[in-house]
């Protein structure tokens, strides 16, 4: 994925971007990095991590100190689900000793959302659920993030 998004910003209107540019010689780095490192993993492979004595406390203690630093969950069940390409690689480590989910407290979402945004919420919200079903795992709703439009609409108008 990192070459086709490195190719996306070498092609077309980027190729006079300056920060364009910027974004290829950091891909081609990290590419060259990443490359050279799962090479020499394939030639002397890491071992096997001893197994865990309580594999439960083990995860709560790994989710534990997630939400410390305010990530929230991130092995919660419901959310790796959502991975559609990684959920069935992990699915078989699921088997219901897992932590419950424990959610962030995230206060970037708005409930007064102008009826534009609202029906684009609606919209998403409707095709993602489709697409959950049609993979055999349950929906989760995305939600308005005021500082994320406010993020995406000041690089709009840099852009223009």
């Amino acid at each position: 994925r990192l070459t086709v998004t490195k190719h996306r910003y070498t092609t077309g209107d980027w190729v006079l971007n300056p920060m364009a540019r910027d974004l290829v010689v950091n891909f081609h780095a990290y590419i060259k990095d990443v490359a050279s490192e799962l090479a020499s993993m394939y030639v002397d492979p890491p071992p096997t991590r001893a197994p865990v004595a309580d594999m439960y406390e083990y995860r709560k203690s790994q989710v534990e100190w997630y939400n410390s630093i305010g990530k929230g969950n991130k092995y919660a069940k419901d959310i790796v689900q959502q991975m559609a390409a990684y959920w069935p690689t992990v699915e078989d480590l699921y088997n219901g000793t897992e932590p419950d989910a424990i959610y962030c407290n995230d206060n970037s979402t708005s409930p007064d959302l102008t009826l534009s945004e609202q029906e684009w919420v609606d919209g998403h919200n409707i095709r993602r659920t489709s697409f959950y079903e049609l993979h055999g795992m349950g929906p989760s709703d995305l939600e308005w993030s005021a500082d994320l439009a406010s993020s995406a609409q000041n690089y709009a108008q840099q852009l223009l």
